[in-house]
């Protein structure tokens, strides 16, 4: 989701749940990610990954079974 500041950026995963060679063409940011950790370990929301529109990463990232 595009937001203030932005511009694009890359960004590498690495885990047993995602699939070598994983591409995602869905637009996440800076607060996904965190959100994302916050999501699997199942802690608060911290700043603003509290906002409608922060998502987390689905499974267009986690391809893979552990």
């Amino acid at each position: 989701m595009p937001g203030a500041g932005g511009g694009q950026t890359g960004a590498v995963l690495l885990s047993p749940f995602i699939k070598p060679g994983t591409v995602s063409e869905q637009s996440y940011n800076h607060y996904s990610l965190l959100a994302s950790i916050e999501e699997t370990f199942k802690l608060g929301r911290l700043g603003e990954t509290h906002l409608p529109g922060t998502s987390t990463f689905g499974r267009d990232i986690f391809t893979a079974a552990p």
